[in-house]
């Protein structure tokens, strides 16, 4: 059931989810365990709405593949939005009146 619900943590990283999405689902017994196409359907939906749209987007063809790709859009995010707080500080930055 664990498998069926995994869902990456708030302070998550991608590898750390990768990590342990990898871990559950290898723990599944092999005569039990889901096809690892299946494990493409399944790993998307441990992430918010946009990032699984993004990986789902891209169609990977493995599940090694879509980590990779999940790994490289959390880099593009996280530089996305360095660069906005970046821009916000130096528009909102107050000049000394003259």
């Amino acid at each position: 059931s664990e498998y069926n619900t995994i869902k990456r943590g708030p302070q998550e990283t991608v590898l750390d989810y990768c990590a342990r999405f990898n871990n559950v689902y290898n723990a599944i017994p092999q005569n039990l365990r889901p096809p690892p196409d299946l494990a493409l359907y399944t790993f998307p939906d441990g992430f918010d709405s946009d990032m699984a749209y993004q990986l789902r987007e891209r169609a990977p063809r493995t599940l090694a593949e879509m980590q990779d790709i999940a790994v490289s859009v959390e880099a593009n995010l996280i530089a996305r939005r360095n660069r906005t707080r970046t821009k916000r500080k130096t528009t909102f930055k107050e000049e000394p009146s003259g």
